[in-house]
């Protein structure tokens, strides 16, 4: 659990894979009525948020959610996207994406982006290097 309760600015996608090995298969329909009913109770705890957009498309053979928001006190909020990310990669471990969020009034982040990257169901953490630090790349 992460302690903090200030500002938070996220942006991430993911696309879902229920195999890693290509071999074994792709995503089928009943592969991913299973998966899409599993987290769906994750997915709720978003509905109760404000200043969000958590957005599932089935775009030809991609699967793929996109979520972003901004909110003024963070609380639990990041751990509920850490443990959507890591739940995501562990039911459908071939899914991959990235999150990136910044914690404006961290004393430690407040001037950059913490990255996320979720491959072969694993999540990890990774200093950024395009948008960071955000004074002056991307602000005055």
């Amino acid at each position: 659990m992460i302690d903090y309760n200030g500002m938070i600015d996220y942006n991430g996608w993911i696309e879902v894979g229920m195999h890693i090995d290509p071999d074994e298969g792709s995503l089928d329909d009943s592969d991913l009525k299973r998966f899409l009913e599993e987290i769906k109770p994750l997915i709720s705890k978003f509905n109760n948020y404000s200043n969000r957009l958590i957005e599932y498309k089935q775009i030809s053979w991609m699967t793929v959610y996109h979520i972003c928001g901004l909110h003024n006190h963070a609380s639990s909020y990041l751990d509920d996207l850490i443990e959507l990310f890591k739940t995501i990669g562990e039911k459908a471990p071939g899914s991959f994406g990235l999150l990136y969020v910044r914690l404006s009034e961290d004393p430690v982040y407040w001037n950059k982006y913490r990255v996320f990257r979720l491959a072969k169901g694993v999540l990890t953490e990774h200093e950024d290097t395009l948008l960071s630090p955000c004074i002056p790349i991307i602000e005055s």
